[in-house]
């Protein structure tokens, strides 16, 4: 009797070992595949009270990165000016540029914008400091 509940117990922890053993390949294929996605400013303008910026996404991996979403936050003085959110698809290896316009009352001083780049349960940020100075 006791041998069969070793043998019953030994089973169980088998068992769970192997779920575990799958759980963590499937994160890290998960992870893996959603790294893949990297943002950077490909260009950052002020005018007046206005800050306009092109920020670049690549797709670093050679398979479609599809469902992605590219989000604007804004602190306190700052708003969107237009879309503040772009939803993609990438091919393999691709790059996409896209054009934020915001608007600004804010005193002067240092701020920093965040862009989330997301997909899943992935977000990657980029913060952007831009600088208000006074005006002459």
């Amino acid at each position: 009797m006791v041998e069969k509940r070793s043998i019953l117990s030994l089973i169980v922890l088998l068992i769970g070992l192997l779920a575990m053993v799958d759980v963590f390949l499937v994160l890290q294929q998960s992870a893996a595949e959603e790294l893949s996605l990297k943002a950077s400013v490909a260009s950052l303008q002020k005018s007046g009270g206005q800050v306009n910026m092109q920020i670049k996404v690549d797709n670093l991996k050679p398979q479609p990165a599809t469902n992605v979403t590219v989000r604007l936050e804004l602190p306190t003085g700052f708003t969107a000016v237009g879309t503040s959110t772009y939803r993609a698809d990438f091919m393999a290896s691709e790059s996409k540029q896209f054009s934020f316009v915001v608007g600004t009352t804010a005193q002067p001083g240092s701020y920093t914008l965040q862009v989330f780049v997301e997909r899943g349960g992935f977000r990657d940020t980029l913060p952007i400091t831009v600088s208000i100075e006074r005006a002459a």
